[in-house]
C-alpha cells in the first residue's frame, strides 16, 4: 500500500503499520481494519465524489438508530481518506451460511427494519442528483452494459420496451438511500435472542431516491427469489400494497442499478418457464 505524506502522518500519529493491515478485498475502494473497532477508506483520485458522499451520508445519520442498526462515525476526514469508528458486528456474509432457515427469516425482518429507518431519516446533507437524470443516465447505457456481460438477446430485446412502461420509475418521495445494504454492508451480530442486524456500513454510494431502489437491491442481492426471505423484508419495510405492479417497480429499478449484472441474476436467480418480463418480476421477488 502506497503511503502519501497524509497517510504517513496519519499511521505515525495513531501507531499503525501498514504492514499489519487487514484489507477488505469486497470493495470498490481500498478499506483496511487498522485496529479494533476502527475502519481505514482510502479514495484514489476518481474517487473524490465518493468519499464526499460517505461523508455527507454519515454526518446526515450522526446519532440516529436505523431501529436497530448503528452506523460509522467519522473520527477524521482527509484529503483521500476516512478513519471510521464501525459500528459491532460481523459481516452478514460471514455468518449465513451457519443460519437455520428461522434465523435468516429473522435477519431478514430486522434488514427491512433498517431500511425502513434509512429512509425515514432526514438528508439534508446529502447532494440530490436529480433522480429522473440519474435513470436517464442509467437507461441510455443498459442494453449494451448487459450486453457486454454476456445477457441472452431474448431478454435484451425486452429491456427497454419494458423500462418504457413504467413511466421513468418517477417517484413523488425522495428518501436517502443506502443503494448496497447486502451480506458485505450489514453486520450482524449473536446473542442471548439470536442473530440481529447491528449495523450498516459503507455510505460511499448512498443517493437521493425512491426507497423501492433499495428495497429491490436487497430483495435481490440477500433474499435471492426466496419467497419467505422476500415477505420478511417487506414486513420490516411495512410494505401493505404487494402486487405485480409492484413486482414489476422493483424489477424496474434492478435494471437501472449500477451494479446490476443479468446475466449473473438469471444464473443465480434462476429463469422463468416464460420468458417475459412480467414472468421474471414474478419469479425474482415472489410475494
Amino acid at each position: 500500500m502506497h503511503l502519501t505524506t497524509d497517510l504517513e502522518e496519519l499511521f505515525a500519529r495513531r501507531g499503525w503499520s501498514r504492514d499489519d493491515l487487514e484489507k477488505r478485498s469486497d470493495l470498490p475502494v481500498p478499506s483496511y481494519y487498522p485496529d479494533y473497532g476502527i475502519m481505514l477508506k482510502l479514495f484514489p483520485r476518481g474517487c473524490e465524489d465518493r468519499r464526499e458522499t460517505e461523508i455527507a451520508a454519515l454526518e446526515t445519520l450522526a446519532g440516529s438508530s436505523l431501529f436497530v442498526a448503528d452506523c460509522p462515525e467519522i473520527e477524521e476526514a482527509g484529503p483521500r481518506h476516512l478513519v471510521l469508528r464501525c459500528p459491532r458486528g460481523q459481516e452478514l456474509g460471514e455468518h449465513w451460511s451457519e443460519m437455520t432457515g428461522e434465523e435468516r427469516e429473522d435477519i431478514a425482518h430486522h434488514l427491512g427494519l433498517t431500511l425502513a429507518g434509512l429512509h425515514e431519516s432526514r438528508h439534508g446533507k446529502l447532494p440530490a442528483t436529480p433522480w429522473a437524470d440519474f435513470v436517464a443516465r442509467q437507461r441510455a447505457g443498459l442494453v449494451q452494459r448487459q450486453r457486454s456481460l454476456g445477457a441472452p438477446p431474448q431478454w435484451l430485446r425486452q429491456l427497454t420496451p419494458f423500462l418504457d412502461e413504467m413511466d421513468q420509475l418517477a417517484s413523488d418521495e425522495l428518501v436517502l438511500l443506502h443503494t448496497r445494504l447486502t451480506f458485505s454492508t450489514a453486520l450482524t451480530r449473536h446473542g442471548a435472542g439470536g442473530w440481529t442486524v447491528t449495523g450498516v456500513q459503507d455510505f460511499e454510494h448512498a443517493m437521493l431516491g425512491p426507497r423501492e431502489f433499495d428495497i429491490a437491491w436487497t430483495l435481490l442481492s440477500v433474499a435471492k427469489g426466496k419467497r419467505p426471505l422476500v415477505r420478511r423484508i417487506l414486513d420490516g419495510l411495512d410494505v401493505q400494497r404487494r402486487d405485480l405492479e409492484l413486482q414489476r417497480r422493483l424489477l424496474g429499478m434492478v435494471l437501472v442499478h449500477p451494479a446490476f449484472d443479468l446475466a449473473k441474476c438469471l444464473r443465480r436467480l434462476g429463469v422463468p418457464r416464460l420468458l417475459t418480463m412480467n414472468d421474471l418480476a414474478r419469479r425474482w421477488f415472489p410475494l
